[in-house]
């Protein structure tokens, strides 16, 4: 399984401040014709720092983000540079029928290397780099629409915007790390715009209780990665015989699938079958608790079928909107050591 990756695009615009170390010695300059910068003019060291205008952009045109960026980098030698970013962000999202908040800061600290050599009077970087990252942030999940596939309650798409599960969850963390490539342009003198693309990988983060990290502020939208990493750790743990069995099983289910079955081996309802008369049998009702039950004896082959039926009037819309759930996850659930056998007794 191929693990996914996220592709990041940065437009940077970068001010530019030289830091003179000292002054310059005078040397012997060669007469040699040479389009690059000799050593003896190599830049002194600089820095500059910037906005990512793609934040700033998205900032104003949408209701549902905001965040900004400084970047800014330190040369450290011709080729060179120490990267620091910081930014903030607030964004609210809707993904799987939940909608939820993610706010935070984050960090960004690596180095870039200067690919381009320039021409004389030209400065300017073709560069790949490094980062590694960190966040901390608060995940509110704001609202959430339960997947009903009962025929039993009318389907409902009132979202769930209070009571269980939702809310704040703080004092969150992830860390990653950033491969970079790009490019920066002097237009001006001292005044740069640039692109990147980065590659991020998430290292590990720190997972709100009962939700998840799906966007997390600097490194975006989550994959599906943490599931991947836990195939790959059981796939690695797995013994010789266990891939045979998987392997195995795999064809057997394949080739199953793959057969086509032979429908006159089937049982066949006739007209003949269907009785001409409907009957219904007498419940045995018996009162408990100030609630009536009907017990209906009928042939089922040892297995106790168990209605329950609860007025809804005084339900509020957050209410019938969780309905369908309750109604659906009781029989699931269990009772413990209990029986369901136990909840009714016949007279």
């Amino acid at each position: 399984m191929k693990n996914k990756r996220i592709w990041l695009f940065y437009i940077s615009f970068l001010v530019s401040f030289q830091l003179l170390i000292g002054q310059q010695k005078d040397e012997t300059v060669s007469i040699e014709v040479s389009d690059s910068l000799s050593a003896s003019e190599k830049t002194p060291l600089s820095l500059r720092f910037g906005v990512d205008l793609y934040r700033v952009i998205l900032s104003q045109v949408s209701d549902d983000f905001y965040g900004i960026e400084i970047v800014s980098d330190l040369r450290l030698g011709e080729n060179f540079f120490l990267a620091l970013e910081l930014g903030d962000t607030k964004t609210t999202k809707e993904v799987d029928q939940v909608n939820f908040t993610t706010s935070g800061n984050y960090y960004k600290l690596g180095f870039d290397y200067n690919m381009n050599e320039n021409l004389k009077g030209m400065n300017n970087d073709i560069y790949i780099g490094l980062r590694f990252a960190s966040s901390n942030h608060t995940q509110v999940l704001n609202s959430y629409t339960i997947l009903d596939r009962s025929r039993f309650w009318p389907s409902s798409d009132l979202p769930v915007d209070i009571g269980y599960a939702t809310g704040e969850r703080s004092n969150l963390n992830a860390q990653w790390i950033e491969v970079v490539c790009g490019f920066k342009v002097q237009l001006l003198k001292n005044i740069y715009m640039g692109l990147s693309l980065r590659l991020n990988r998430l290292l590990k983060d720190k997972i709100p209780e009962n939700f998840d990290n799906i966007y997390i502020p600097g490194f975006n939208k989550k994959t599906e990665e943490r599931i991947q990493n836990k195939v790959s750790e059981k796939t690695k743990n797995l013994t010789t015989e266990e891939k045979n069995n998987i392997v195995k099983l795999a064809t057997s289910l394949q080739k199953r699938q793959e057969s086509h079955d032979d429908p006159e081996i089937l049982p066949k309802v006739t007209k003949e079958d269907i009785p001409k008369e409907r009957k219904y049998p007498s419940p045995l009702i018996s009162h408990s608790n100030n609630t009536t039950n009907y017990y209906y004896k009928s042939g089922t082959n040892g297995i106790i079928y168990h209605s329950m039926l609860f007025p809804c009037d005084a339900l509020n819309n957050n209410e019938l909107a969780v309905a369908s759930l309750f109604s659906n996850s009781i029989t699931d659930i269990g009772l413990g050591n209990d029986s369901f056998t136990g909840v009714w007794v016949p007279p």
